[in-house]
């Protein structure tokens, strides 16, 4: 119980979305009944969403188009060649999620940069309605750690058939009878960012993007608390708006992303956090990150093993999702034998943990008042670590080293002033050396971790290996079907604070690919010794233009006393979300 807070609830990953599909639509390519001679290229816009980068391109004119697509580097949209005559002179835009710019290079062509391996979620189509009075050719964009699958799916278009085993897949756009709608959308409706246009130049906000979201959040617990003080049933609200100024042709930007939650019942997860505070600069191969920033290692989906920069929001969920902002130095220089980052960190960020009346939590509260430091340092300790990452042919690699603090707390048992029996967190100084490996083989994803860990007194290797495999177009539909499995293990064995020394995870993922992003994740952790099983579903779907609704559960079966999670045996909840986007 001592060490459930440490290495354990706050590492369980929700078994978010990897997806591995390439949807262009031939019917798509069509933005009007016939083509035209002319279509003039009025802009490009970038938006983030909540779970995808979407990408706005504005024609005059509906006009065929082809698509060609680098997950490693970007893609490019090229008009057919008897339209466009006309555009604007050569204009870039900023990027924000996984683009790092978009940029119009021809009269015809529009390129957009990838500020990380990302594939292509889907691509439709928009005509002028009330509100807009543009065509529209609308790609929505995902992260994706890997490649894409060895074919695109049934609906897509080929140019090469040996594209299809190349980096590059081209989806051909003819001129279709009818247009391939997408969701009605508008410049406002739509805009989870708010966008930014190429070619903007001179106001005093030109080049301001402000975005984010208001939430609502309701949990039940389904069983008493052990103490019985504590509530089955709480709300909150938060919210997390973002504001980016970019200049430079978007090399440049600083962004603000401040956090705020109120809960009715815990007063400690009623909590504000600076997620982001950073200036980034992008100096050709080089780019410069100073301020406070998140980052995220790793490529496993049951446990966060080699992830470690930014503190655990323990407050906010125990899926190990959210992160605290990290002040930070980060220096990345991309070569031709992959990327190396060089990062330096101060100001620790302590974890938080419930109150008296938060759940789910273990038996004694833990006080942060008395948090302990290794001897002869405190929060200011200057953290540095170290990365290389790479992908050669299907294999993505990557290694690391981190000195620093542990973010993870060991406890002491102890007394606060009241005299009772509580909990104080302890820090020690550790090295922990990281691999990550993954391998494409069409829709066949293996993928491990594994990390060293060297800490006063101990030394310790912990891994996770497994595979994802996805069915593309299930059930002659567009829905995709993943499956998940993954070996857990901790050479400490039963030795060791790790619940997870011994385990197998096993998780389905179901993906709609509609307009409204539905998806359904469900996964479960089981202990091969203690027999105990950690549950998690998860379930969202967006409505309108701004909303989205989120179900989720946390469930725990059959923890005997021995098992490092018994104190939390009593803690399952449901969690409902409504999210309004700006």
């Amino acid at each position: 119980m001592i060490n459930s807070y440490n290495k354990n609830l706050s590492n369980l990953r929700r078994f978010g979305q990897i997806g591995a599909t390439f949807l262009a639509s031939a019917a798509m390519a069509g933005l009007g009944a016939t083509p035209l001679a002319a279509a003039e290229i009025m802009g490009v816009r970038v938006g983030r969403h909540p779970d995808m980068t979407r990408v706005v391109i504005d024609l005059k004119e509906p006009a065929p188009y082809s698509l060609r697509y680098d997950e490693g580097s970007g893609l490019t949209v090229e008009l057919a060649n008897d339209a466009a005559p006309a555009a604007p002179s050569p204009l870039t835009t900023m990027g924000v999620g996984v683009v790092k710019e978009a940029r119009i290079d021809s009269p015809r062509t529009i390129h957009v940069a990838f500020a990380e391996p990302a594939q292509v979620k889907r691509v439709f189509t928009q005509s002028p309605d009330a509100e807009y009075a543009a065509y529209r050719i609308v790609i929505d964009l995902n992260a994706a750690p890997s490649a894409l699958p060895a074919a695109p799916p049934a609906a897509a278009h080929a140019a090469d058939p040996a594209a299809t085993a190349a980096p590059t897949v081209v989806a051909e756009a003819a001129p279709a009878a009818t247009e391939e709608e997408g969701p009605a959308l508008d410049d406002a409706a739509f805009a989870d960012q708010s966008f930014a246009k190429a070619g903007a130049a001179g106001g005093l906000f030109d080049g301001v993007s402000v975005n984010g979201y208001v939430e609502a959040e309701g949990r039940v617990f389904t069983q008493d608390s052990r103490d019985g003080g504590q509530k089955n049933q709480t709300a909150s609200v938060a919210a997390e708006p973002s504001v980016t100024y970019a200049w430079n042709g978007g090399r440049q930007a600083i962004t603000f992303t401040p956090f705020a939650r109120l809960d009715a019942n815990d007063g400690e997860r009623s909590h504000v956090d600076i997620r982001e505070l950073k200036w980034v600069g992008a100096f050709d191969r080089l780019e410069v990150r100073l301020g406070i920033d998140k980052v995220f290692w790793g490529v496993v989906e049951s446990q966060h093993l080699v992830d470690i920069l930014n503190q655990d929001d323990l407050l906010e969920d125990i899926d190990g999702e959210d992160k605290l902002g990290q002040p930070m130095a980060t220096l990345s220089y991309d070569s031709d034998f992959g990327l190396f980052s060089a990062y330096a960190m101060t100001y620790f960020r302590e974890r938080k943990f419930p109150g008296v009346d938060g759940r789910p939590r273990g038996a004694l509260l833990i006080d942060t008042s008395q948090t302990h430091y290794p001897g002869g340092h405190d929060k200011w300790h200057v953290d540095w670590a170290l990365r290389w990452a790479h992908a050669v042919g299907p294999l993505d690699v990557a290694v690391s080293h981190f000195h620093g603090l542990n973010r993870d707390p060991a406890f002491i048992p102890g007394l606060n002033g009241a005299g009772d029996p509580v909990l104080i967190p302890h820090y020690t100084l550790i090295d922990q050396t990281g691999l990550e490996l993954q391998a494409t083989f069409g829709g066949l994803l293996l993928k491990a971790e594994a990390i060293r860990r060297a800490q006063p007194g101990e030394n310790q290797v912990t891994a996770i290996a497994g595979f994802e495999y996805t069915a593309f177009n299930i059930l002659s539909g567009s829905s995709d079907l993943g499956v998940l499995m993954e070996y857990l293990w901790d050479e400490r064995g039963r030795n060791s604070d790790n619940p997870f020394e011994d385990d197998l995870f096993a998780g389905l993922r179901w993906t709609a690919n509609d307009v409204a992003d539905s998806t359904i994740l469900a996964g479960a952790i089981f202990d091969l010794d203690t027999k105990t099983k950690f549950v998690n579903l998860e379930m969202s779907r967006r409505f309108g233009s701004h909303w989205k609704l989120s179900v989720d559960a946390r469930l725990l079966f059959s923890a005997p006393v021995s098992d490092p999670l018994y104190p939390f045996s009593d803690d399952d909840f449901i969690q409902v979300k409504v999210q309004r986007y700006f």
